[in-house]
């Protein structure tokens, strides 16, 4: 069984494009009285606006920087040097600081941008050089090459138009502007719960290994920054092994939302089965009373063959709107449910995905995003 599971949670708005500016400058006055904690607050919101921003990078890096937050720093740099110029003439400038930073406290890491930066340019010439002979599909290939390997170099860019074409194995996608906040940007804010012990999180996807003990295994975000909006999409891609642990034929994969950092108890539930040998559904499901143990169908469907298959990347999303409680759960864009919730039990959760019955998962992807 597939479940996306919902739980209690209170939003911290992913602000909209005409707060960056306000942002931006506040950020900017922060780094100059050093105050790196209002600093860090505003980067974040110009980032939640726009995640490709450069400035807004250099700028969350210089103040974790200011915090002795050196990996972090180190990170918020690394991302500023790929992110796209858009034209910007500071652009050059920005990727020099971020660069000196990056030589500063990870020399290796420098090395890998300028070895990188050398292959980009070989790349280049090797593409021209197939576009002088008439060799398309080699032009076209190195082309896809280059979009892997420096998607927002200028000349890149003009080949991909913007658009990364990271999408196989465990790599990330590039975000585009209006994706949302990217909740695997830091790792390290993720707590692992009752999983195998080769389970692991990185910037680029969580592998979920089946639970130590037969019980559901979580991977929990229990941090107030990344608390559901009144009105949100969560969206994520999932890869599933189809592995039947106990031989029940139920497999399961949970997304939950819960409205306290310490719990184990969920309060309501997205479920969506995977592998039921009698019945493959998507629901929705709570509880009635407050502590109670036992699940309460709400409403589901029979999926028919609208299942998440294994061994292949999927696209999931949970769309829910506060103003009149409706939840919608999609897959490769086909709709798997649509349902108003008698209560709002969706809004202001904390966030979480688990499994169970299930070998492995990996997820990556992972955008949360404010709707109005």
């Amino acid at each position: 069984m597939f479940a996306v599971l919902v739980l209690p949670c209170a939003a911290t708005p992913l602000l909209a494009d005409a707060a960056l500016d306000k942002n931006l400058g506040d950020a900017r006055a922060a780094i100059k009285a050093k105050d790196y904690d209002t600093a860090r607050i505003a980067a974040r919101a110009v980032l939640s606006s726009d995640p490709l921003h450069q400035e807004g990078r250099l700028l969350l890096s210089d103040a974790h920087e200011g915090l002795n937050q050196s990996n972090e720093a180190v990170i918020q740099a690394m991302l500023a040097i790929d992110s796209p110029s858009r034209g910007n003439k500071s652009s050059a400038s920005l990727v020099t600081r971020a660069t000196k930073r990056v030589q500063d406290k990870s020399p290796n890491l420098l090395a890998f941008v300028n070895q990188r930066k050398d292959s980009t340019g070989l790349l280049l010439k090797l593409r021209t050089k197939a576009l002088s002979d008439k060799r398309a599909q080699d032009a076209e290939w190195l082309a896809t090459r280059l979009g892997l390997l420096s998607p927002w170099h200028p000349e890149v860019e003009k080949l991909t138009a913007g658009v990364s074409p990271r999408s196989q194995g465990g790599e990330k996608k590039t975000p585009v502007k209006g994706t949302g906040v990217d909740l695997l940007e830091y790792p390290d804010k993720w707590t692992l719960k009752n999983l195998g012990g080769k389970s692991e999180i990185s910037a680029l996807e969580m592998v979920l290994l089946k639970p130590a003990d037969g019980f559901i295994g979580e991977a929990r975000l229990l941090e107030d920054d990344y608390k559901t909006p009144d009105s949100f999409t969560l969206s994520f891609e999932l890869k599933w092994d189809g592995g039947d642990v106990d031989g029940s034929g139920d497999s399961s994969f949970w997304l939950i939302f819960c409205a306290q950092k310490v719990t184990d108890f969920s309060d309501a539930a997205v479920t969506i089965d995977l592998t039921h040998s009698k019945k493959r559904v998507c629901g929705y499901a709570d509880h009635p009373k407050v502590d109670d143990p036992l699940w309460k169908i709400q409403e589901w469907r029979n999926l028919g063959d609208d299942k998440v298959k294994a061994g292949q990347w999927h696209a999931l999303s949970v769309s829910f709107s506060g103003a009149d409680r409706k939840l919608k759960v999609m897959n490769d864009k086909v709709e798997l449910l649509t349902f108003t919730t008698s209560e709002n039990k969706l809004s202001q959760r904390y966030i979480s995905f688990g499994i169970g019955n299930c070998a492995e998962a990996a997820i990556r992807n992972v955008f949360l995003k404010k709707e109005k």
